[in-house]
């Protein structure tokens, strides 16, 4: 049960169309894969079956043979137990020895958070303080933190939900700086001023041109001389 809240949990931290990854990808295909193994192992162990309860039958205590062969079965029982015992304790050690590699694997899943949070806080720069200690803070927790349990698989979840706001944050923060960049170009833009309208000038009338006066030609109707 607790595998599979932290294969459900691993799920979260793929990358999907609508978000990144929250986890390094190489290492998430590891634990992965771990996780999957694990839960085949488990699946596939065969449990040794118990013999059937001992029923002491009707002994004639008098008779040698019938003594002899409740000792016989007695004994046969006995054997089938230790047998039995021994098919779980090997059983037991195998199952083990799944679990010891299966958590060591998870541990060095964990261990990687470390590196990753610390990338996703510096590429997200831009968002605030609050977001990247989270994400600080919840990588900090799935290290200390078993992961092969309901704990470990809360613990990744709680990091796939930092990491969701840190996105977030940095993209509106991205946005509203861009937006308030644009606003101060335009505020800054030149702008074109026509010049005031003016009155439009008036024109003078044009004076006539002057005329030269009139002279007359010489008609013979002017004053004879008078004769010597």
């Amino acid at each position: 049960a607790d595998a599979a809240l932290i294969r459900t949990a691993l799920g979260t931290l793929t990358e999907t169309d609508e978000r990144s990854a929250a986890a390094d990808p190489a290492a998430l295909a590891a634990a992965t894969t771990a996780v999957d193994g694990y839960q085949a192992a488990l699946a596939e162990a065969a449990i040794p079956e118990l013999p059937a309860a001992y029923e002491r039958g009707s002994v004639d205590e008098g008779s040698l043979s019938s003594v002899g062969e409740a000792i016989d079965i007695v004994q046969q029982k006995m054997t089938d137990v230790d047998a039995a015992a021994e098919e779980l304790r090997t059983a037991r050690t195998a199952v083990d020895a799944l679990k010891e590699t299966y958590t060591a694997q998870l541990a060095t899943f964990a261990n990687s958070f470390t590196t990753h949070a610390a990338a996703e806080v510096e590429e997200y720069e831009v968002a605030g303080d609050e977001f990247r200690d989270a994400v600080t803070a919840a990588a900090a927790a799935i290290v200390a933190t078993p992961l092969n349990g309901a704990a470990g698989a809360a613990a990744l979840t709680a990091y796939r939900n930092a990491v969701d706001a840190l996105h977030t944050a940095d993209h509106d923060e991205r946005v509203r700086i861009e937006e308030e960049a644009e606003r101060e170009r335009e505020n800054n833009r030149p702008r074109y001023n026509p010049p005031p309208n003016q009155p439009e000038p008036t024109e003078e009338p044009e004076e006539p041109a002057p005329t030269e006066p009139e002279t007359g030609g010489d008609t013979g109707g002017g004053e004879e001389s008078p004769a010597g």
